[in-house]
This record gives structure tokens, sequence and C-alpha cells, in this order.
């Protein structure tokens, strides 16, 4: 049976892969702080699994400085986790607001302000309190904290880290795995929306005999070069339009975003030519309307790649 720690390694890792797929990666690239947020998100959450399983478990030697900085990393990686978790939810809209509640989060969170965020003064919430780790106490896995009222009441107290921590990770891994089931609930849905919606169904028949008009139409009927490179355009509009009910766009996916890009200097090469406005040789013309064939094939390629991710299973 895995530990705590491997199932939040492996959490994370689901995560990642669901929201780097081809399906939902580009409508999330497609907003820079936001995909900025979930990456920064999912690399804290592995880098703070590493840290406290470093903590709990390697060997180190027996020195007071060194538990100083163990204690004081330990708690910190559990707040920077438990903020990654959050900002993380945030990112892909998911309210985690009265998770973030559980006891086992917010122990831990109040003895980290306490001993190792503001020990000195604490004064955001509640009575004005200062702090003290016992230095005859303190271990690798925990101390004895003095809490000093305004009104000279002193209270005393155990901070057991290692049992904290475990608390702790058995929330974060159960907040994680809440967070898995929803971005899957949330890609069913999509697929039972858009699956029976095939991308590759926008490619009209007659788009094969428009791309070889159009290649004839360089030497012959230019008016009719006009007609299929419309034809063109237009399936490349509807698939972006496609694409844009899903929430992302053709300029969203990183491959389709340079095919169209590149795609634009050709076809504006062949209007002209069609209207009569451009120097092109016949031959050259010829070349270009070549080219922007073999491309619609290639889009109608990568249409079929995005159908294959938004299949049904």
């Amino acid at each position: 049976m895995p530990t705590v720690l491997e199932r939040i390694a492996a959490l994370e890792q689901r995560i990642r892969d669901w929201l780097c797929s081809p399906k939902f990666s580009p409508q999330l690239r497609a907003q820079p702080a936001t995909w900025n947020q979930i990456v920064s998100s999912l690399d804290t959450i592995g880098d703070t699994e590493q840290a406290i399983r470093s903590f709990l478990f390697s060997d180190l030697p027996d020195d007071r400085g060194l538990d100083y900085l163990l204690q004081y990393g330990a708690l910190q990686a559990a707040i920077l986790q438990q903020d990654a978790v959050r900002h993380l939810a945030q990112a892909v809209q998911i309210d985690i607001t009265t998770s973030l509640k559980d006891s086992r989060l917010q122990t831990i969170r109040d003895r980290r302000n306490e001993a190792v965020g503001h020990p000195t003064r604490r004064d955001r919430s509640g009575p004005v309190t200062h702090h003290q780790i016992s230095r005859p106490s303190l271990s690798r896995f925990g101390f004895e904290m003095t809490t000093a009222f305004e009104d000279g009441r002193l209270a005393h107290s155990l901070v057991d880290t290692r049992r904290l921590l475990g608390e702790h990770l058995t929330a974060i891994a159960e907040l994680l795995a809440s967070l898995l089931k929803t971005l899957e609930t949330k890609d069913r849905e999509a697929r039972e929306q858009f699956g029976s919606e095939k991308l590759t169904d926008l490619f009209h028949p007659s788009l094969d005999y428009m791309v070889e008009k159009l290649w004839e139409a360089t030497h012959e009927d230019r008016g009719m070069g006009r007609i299929a490179l419309d034809q063109i355009t237009k399936t490349i509009d509807s698939l972006d339009e496609a694409l844009q009910r899903r929430g992302s766009g053709i300029k969203a996916y990183p491959g389709l975003k340079d095919w169209h890009q590149a795609i634009q200097h050709p076809i504006e090469e062949l209007r002209q030519y069609f209207a009569g406005g451009s120097s092109l040789h016949p031959d050259t013309a010829a070349i270009v309307a070549e080219h922007v064939g073999r491309e619609m094939n290639a889009l109608r390629e990568m249409a079929a790649e995005v159908d294959e991710d938004w299949q049904v299973e």
C-alpha cells in the first residue's frame, strides 16, 4: 500500500498529466497568468513533498542549529504546500474554501505562524501573543513552546511536528484526490458535450475538389480560384469557431497556432493573384496553390488528432 507521500506524488503527476493534455492545455496556455499559476503550484506541491520526505526520513546529524533549520523548514514547507493546492484549485476554478478549514491543515498553520512565521508578535487575528521555542526541548521532530499574552499569562504547549505533518499530508492527499475527481468529472462532461462533434466533419467532401481547382485556376479561370480559396478559408474559420466553443480556438493549440500563422501569407498571395493585383508568375502561383493543398491535408490530420482527444471513453 503506497504511503501518503507516494499518494501525493502520484496525484500531483496525474493532475499535471491531465492539465498538460492536448485537450486542456491549449485553453489554459492561452491565459498566461493562469497557466503560470498552475505550473508554479504543481511544482511547489512536488517540491514540498520532497522536502517533507527528507525531513521525515533522511539520516541527519544531531545538531542543535540544524534542528532549528529543520523545524523552520518543515513547518514552512507545509504552509507552502497548502497554499500551492489552494492556488492550483483557484487556477482551475474549483472552490476548496471549506476543505481548507480542515483542522488538520489549520493546526499546523497556526503552529507555524506562532513558532516560525511571527513568533515575536502575532497580532493579525485574536489577542496579541508572543512565542518562544524552548531550546532544551528542541529535537528533530518537535519542541515545547511558550506563549505569552498581553495580560501576562503564559501557556505551554508541545509541538509534535512529525505528527502534525502526518495529519497535514493526509489532508493534502484527500484534497488532491478531490481535485482530480472534479477535473475528471469536467473532462467527462466536456467529452459528452463535444465528443460527437467531429472536427474532421468540417472538411467538406468537396474540399479536395476545391483544392484541385485552386491549382488549375492559377493558369485558367481565376474566378474559380477565388471560389476555391473562399471554401478553404471558410473551412479554417469553421474549425476555429468549433474550437472556440470548446473554450480554446485554433490559436490556442501550439501546433495549430503555428500552422495558422504560416498559412496566412500563401493564402493572401493567392487572394491577390486571383484578384489581379499580384505580379506572381502563374507557375509560382501554382506552386503556392499546391502548398496550400498540402497544408489543408495536414490541417485535417491535426483535426483528427484533436477528435481522438475528445472521444467519449
